[in-house]
């Protein structure tokens, strides 16, 4: 239930005079009752009740309810949240503008915290007054309702009011709004916390895709907003439905294009019907501003073709990821399904590429040499080959925002092979599209004086006969980022930097500086130096960032200098700062942030324009000691400046300041500075990774305030071994205790700032300490392949070149294990090469390794994923053996044995039996059957795998019933002594019962491809409460999970994620809990208890994947719904046990019938029976 969040975030609002008007629609849950509670004390809170009639007319009944008289209105879902400040600044806003209504920023919110919403970036996360759709065309996203507050005047004046009855009622009345008012008021402020649906729960209207009412609303929704537009008059009104309609096309109607493949027949023909009507009143500009592909959709919508459409549906799903297929013929064009096909009739236009031709420009590098400015980056025109010097040529245009003027500054045309392996696609070359140019700041004087002005930077890039024009976009970090800022004289500075993602040269002259503070008496005292004269009544202002407030301070004149300068100084109460935070939400939802910053300026009577305050270069930051956060962590009020240098005082939890870094001749990298007096020793650095949630942890020594730290980044210790960095962004946090789960970003001190980046180079990989958002610390590691093996486009020429090439050369006597695509040296693959080295056979033993991150034993040699050696690997050794995918173009040569080990005994549906691959990439299952021509055989687990396996890879070879490799060790003589070894190794306390908790990743909770959540349904408090004196709970992620684990190293919970091998962690584990992973079936072999713990069994069973049988019949222990009921069967487990001993014998029976501890063996004898056979 989250209604009490909600209503208590309306209860805490700032903003006293409010009438909350409740309306209970029908609900069968407490929200009556909760309702009920808050109108009894609350005397602004009424309560409405009404038979159910939906979202629109319960909205309605509020508006009716309303006390008359009142001057605003606004609507709140009873699942989401509005911060504390966030009426007050509506109507503050409101006053000061007299606009019709005022809309703000929308945050999502779920589990894992909150994020700016997606589809209200461009519409609401900037602050824009007295605006207009007309002249504001990102307001046509700016759909929601519950994130404006109305004028009541406007409201009445056009009768407003919500569809009823229907979905998507928002949309009618909002879109319409914004074409009815003077003027809107756009609040980039977060005033709306929207609230996701998450795992199990049930889907939300915006996730009911393939409902007849969905579709048929929707629709209706937007032809309502279409219609509306078409009857205004005035011919201005034509293009605005014109670019509404197209807007409608490329978002609101599209989402139901994508579910057509798997939505019935009822569904289809509603959706061509609806669908069609619509586009019979949709201007065909319209329909020439989308995207070639989308507009071929479209087209077949209009004329009913259904099968056609499909067929596309299907050609996209299958090259999801690849290059666009250019035709030329005095135009481009996409060639897509039916391009040339008289029988379907599409006409060329439709295919003709615009969008597709768009031009893509990076700066990756700012520097200033003397008064010379140099910027390097890359630009090109995608799906156009420039792999030649000369196919590209590249012109920039600096152009003075006031006077028109405009300096055209040719650049110099460089090779940038990396623009070709960041771009994603794999048939076009970007090499040539680097980019260097110098500007000559004397050039931007007007006549030889400097006037305060702004330039911005245009490209124009001619390739290949096409001309595009474009803008210089910001790069991932650095100067390319935030570029430094220059001094021309003492009084005049160049300021580069990026406003709305475009390069902008800023000249300015220095007004205000500031040069100096202190803290007396509670007030933090700025000194500064102003130029020319202050008249009295001159003001320090500062504005909160985020939230409306703001306040101003006189300055007191200190004295003049004899050119001409005004000396003062300002005292600012640090009661003001803390009194102006934001504040957490009720029940934590949404906690307040670790940082509030505060822009300053200088008001003085009688000029236009503020003052910006700037800090000198020698400023030393300010620390000042703030009281804390509610939650009672120590905060700072820090003056700094920003990447041009302003000044800004932030309010902030106390973070460490870096102001040295050094990169050792060993590799490591000794990281010193100013640590949080809440520091104790030991704290800890800790890196995370940006996008894996991975964590790595390094002791940090505190002493007098300063902290020391030696990162071993080329060889971090861990439970798979000593290992460098994953490749990606480490951001760099700081623990001020080992007992502390707070994190603090570590920033960068100004001085520092100016060194970086600062990199070295270990063993062929690239380490780079680097700042990202100006002034926080990061560390950039490469990846272990070259620049002539990075990227999709490189891939495909090692693949269709080199590897072909690779095939002509005789076998060699080697072994290439691949376990998990490269992720481990564990598994069947294992057993095999142990097996191997203990007969003593003379073979080479190659092992796949993904960007270094496995330790091998003696006697195996690592071969890098994706790097040449592994092409040629796969193309020349004897013997391959893998547990997971190979490469689809794999072809086994004469002599060449595949031995496919698999890594499972399927209980969920794998393969061709998947009746829904949505999650997978579209060519999955063809890309399956090319694969499995390639094996020799596959081995199987069981005599229940046999017939499924083959079934499944479409295999019609051989099928070795040899038991798994990987369960050899669970029949071990020496496996109670692995156990102890384990246990030791981990770190478990002696005397504790190991549960080892292993589920599978659910294909409906992602972040992203092959990125998947943990939903961890286990109450980790309560468990520990009551198990952990007894027990320890060890919790392996799958691999495609990359949350980190919570609560895990505090003694109860261990993540074991990764822990190389599985079957290791079996032998020390006394109980597995699982749900529906086929660990299950290798555990079996132990005979030690598992549970199952399968709270969305419903769901997966039906939704997800399906079962090959009936799990809930079968399983050898109890399957469990709840956290309460795992945490008794937990201290119950020996009645447990015996209740499911019949059970588990005949799982055993079933699922280990080939398995007795020489699997690995006969593996072995029958790949060398092939060999030998060929």
């Amino acid at each position: 239930m989250f209604l009490e969040e909600c209503l208590e975030s309306l209860a805490g609002q700032t903003l006293r005079e409010l009438e909350v008007i409740m309306v209970n629609d029908g609900s069968t849950d407490r929200s009556g009752e909760i309702a009920t509670a808050f109108a009894a004390r609350d005397p602004r809170f009424r309560l409405v009740e009404q038979t159910n009639g939906g979202l629109g007319h319960a909205r309605n009944t509020g508006v009716r309810n309303c006390t008359p008289g009142v001057d605003y209105l606004t609507f709140v879902d009873s699942d989401d949240i509005i911060p504390d400040y966030a009426y007050e600044h509506f109507l503050s806003t409101l006053d000061e503008t007299g606009s019709d209504f005022a809309s703000g920023n929308v945050f999502t919110l779920d589990s894992k915290g909150t994020a700016q919403s997606a589809m209200h970036r461009k519409a609401t996360a900037t602050t824009r007054l007295k605006t207009h759709i007309t002249r504001d065309p990102a307001l046509i996203a700016d759909r929601l309702a519950p994130n404006k507050v109305f004028r009541r005047t406007f409201w009445d004046k056009y009768a407003m009011e919500f569809p009823e009855g229907v979905l998507y009622e928002d949309t009618p009345l909002t879109v319409p709004a914004h074409f009815r008012a003077r003027s809107v008021d756009i609040l980039g402020e977060p005033t709306y916390y929207w609230r996701q649906r998450e795992g199990g729960a049930a889907p939300s209207i915006t996730q009911r895709r393939t409902e007849l009412k969905s579709v048929r609303d929707r629709v209706a929704a937007v032809d309502s907003v279409s219609r509306f537009l078409a009857a205004q008059p005035g011919k201005e009104y034509r293009k605005y439905k014109r670019w509404y309609d197209e807007t409608a096309l490329a978002s609101d109607i599209r989402i139901f294009i994508n579910v057509l493949p798997d939505a019935d027949q009822e569904f289809r023909d509603l959706f061509m019907q609806v669908a069609s009507d619509f586009l019979s009143r949709v201007e065909p500009r319209a329909l020439d501003a989308l995207p070639a592909l989308m507009r071929l959709k479209w087209h077949l919508i209009r004329h009913g073709k259904l099968d056609e459409l499909l067929e596309v549906l299907s050609y996209e799903k299958k090259e999801t990821g690849a290059s666009l297929p250019v035709v030329r013929r005095f135009r481009r064009y996409g060639k897509f399904p039916f391009f040339g096909n008289r029988t379907v009739g599409v006409p060329n236009h439709v295919y003709r590429l615009k969008q597709e031709l768009a031009l893509r420009t990076k700066v990756s590098s700012i520097t200033w040499h003397g008064d010379e400015l140099k910027i390097e980056g890359f630009s090109y025109v995608s799906n156009l080959n420039v792999h030649k010097r000369r196919m590209s040529l590249k012109v920039i245009a600096l152009r003075n925002s006031k006077s028109k003027r405009t300096l055209v500054i040719p650049a110099r045309t460089v090779f940038r092979p990396e623009a070709t392996s960041t771009s994603g696609q794999n048939r076009y070359s970007y090499d040539w599209s680097g980019f260097e140019l110098t500007v000559n700041a004397q050039k931007l004087k007007q006549r030889g004086h400097w006037n305060e002005s702004t330039w911005r930077f245009a490209i124009g890039n001619l390739s290949r006969g096409l001309l595009r024009k474009g803008a210089l976009n910001p790069g991932a970090f650095g100067s390319g980022t935030h570029p430094p800022v220059h001094y021309v004289d003492a009084e005049t500075r160049i300021v580069p930097l990026f406003i709305g993602g475009r390069l902008r040269l800023r000249v300015e002259k220095v007004r205000a500086r500031v040069t100096g503070h202190e803290l007396t008496d509670g007030f933090i005292e700025i000194r500064g130096v102003a130029a020319g004269k202050l008249a009295e009544g001159s003001l320090l202002s500062m504005q909160h960032l985020k939230t409306p407030s703001s306040h101003e301070y006189p300055l007191e004149i200190t004295g003049s200098s004899p050119k001409g300068q005004t000396t003062f100084t300002v005292r600012i109460p640090l009661d003001d700062i803390v009194d102006g935070r934001m504040t957490e939400v009720a029940l934590s939802s949404v906690k307040a942030p670790d940082s509030e910053t505060w822009r300053t300026e200088i008001i003085v009577p009688g000029e236009r324009k503020a003052r910006q305050l700037i800090a000198d270069d020698d400023l030393a930051p300010g620390r000042y000691a703030l009281a804390p956060s509610a939650s009672g962590l120590p905060r700072e009020l820090a003056l700094h400046r920003n990447a041009p240098g302003y000044l800004l005082l932030s309010d902030r939890i106390v973070r460490p300041v870096v102001d040295r870094l050094t990169w050792q001749s060993d590799g490591s990298l000794l990281v010193e500075g100013e640590c949080p007096t809440s520091a104790t020793d030991p704290a800890n650095l800790v890196l995370m990774h940006r996008a894996h949630h991975e964590e790595k942890v390094f002791p940090v020594t505190v002493a007098d305030n300063r902290f020391t730290a030696t990162l071993t980044v080329h060889a971090v210790p861990g439970m798979a071994g000593t290992l460098p960095l994953r490749p990606g962004r480490w951001n760099l946090m700081f623990q001020n205790s080992v007992e502390d789960n707070e994190r603090t970003p570590v920033v960068i001190s100004p001085a520092l700032i100016d060194d970086l980046p600062a990199e070295t180079m270990v063993a062929g990989r690239k380490y780079v300490a680097a700042a990202h958002s100006y002034d926080r610390l990061a560390l950039e590691v490469t990846a272990s392949l070259r620049t002539d093996e990075q990227g999709p486009y490189r891939q495909r020429q090692l693949r269709t070149q080199f590897y072909p090439e690779a095939r002509t050369q005789p076998l060699r006597e080697s072994v290439l294990y691949d376990s998990y695509t490269g992720k481990q040296f564990s598994d069947s693959p294992r057993a095999v090469f142990e097996e191997l080295m203990r007969r003593g056979d003379d073979l080479e033993h190659l092992w796949v390794v993904r960007d270094e991150q496995v330790e091998l034993p003696p006697g195996a040699k690592a071969v890098r994923m994706w790097g040449r050696e592994w092409f040629e690997a796969l193309a020349r050794s004897r013997y391959i053996v893998t547990n997971a995918h190979l490469p689809y173009w794999l072809k086994r040569r004469p002599g060449q044995v595949v031995v496919q080990a698999w890594h499972g005994t399927p209980l969920k549906k794998i393969g061709h039996d998947i009746e829904d691959v949505q999650f997978t990439n579209g060519r999955y299952l063809e890309n399956v059957a090319k694969e499995s021509k390639s094996w020799s055989f596959i081995v199987s687990p069981n005599r229940f795998s046999t017939p499924i396996l083959k079934r499944a890879f479409a295999f019609d070879g051989e099928l070795l019933e040899a038991g798994y490799p990987r369960n050899d060790m669970l029949y071990a003589p020496e496996r109670d002594e692995i156990a102890q070894k384990v246990r030791e190794r981990i770190g478990l306390p002696a005397g504790k019962k190991v549960v080892l908790y292993a589920p599978t990743w659910r294909d409906d909770q992602y972040y992203g491809p092959g990125r998947y959540k943990l939903d961890l349904q286990v109450d980790l408090v309560k468990a520990k409460q009551e198990l952990g004196d007894d027990f320890v709970l060890l919790v392996r992620r799958h691999p495609n999970v990359v949350d980190t684990v919570p609560g895990a190293g505090e003694g109860f919970v261990w993540d074991v994620s990764e822990y190389p091998e599985i079957g290791e962690l079996f032998l020390a584990a006394d109980v597995l809990i699982t749900d529906y992973s086929s660990l299950m079936f290798d555990y079996a072999n132990t005979g030690r208890p598992m549970l199952f713990f399968t709270y969305d069994l419903a769901h997966y069973r039906d939704q997800l994947r399906g079962f090959y049988f009936d799990f809930e019949k079968e399983a050898p222990g109890p399957l469990i719904s709840t956290s309460d009921e795992l945490i008794a069967s937990l201290k119950d487990l020996d009645a447990v046990t015996d209740r499911y001993k019949g059970a588990y014998k005949k799982f055993q029976d079933v699922f280990c019938d080939l398995d007795d501890g020489q699997a690995a063996g006969r593996v072995i004898d029958r790949m060398q029976e092939l060999a030998k056979e060929d």
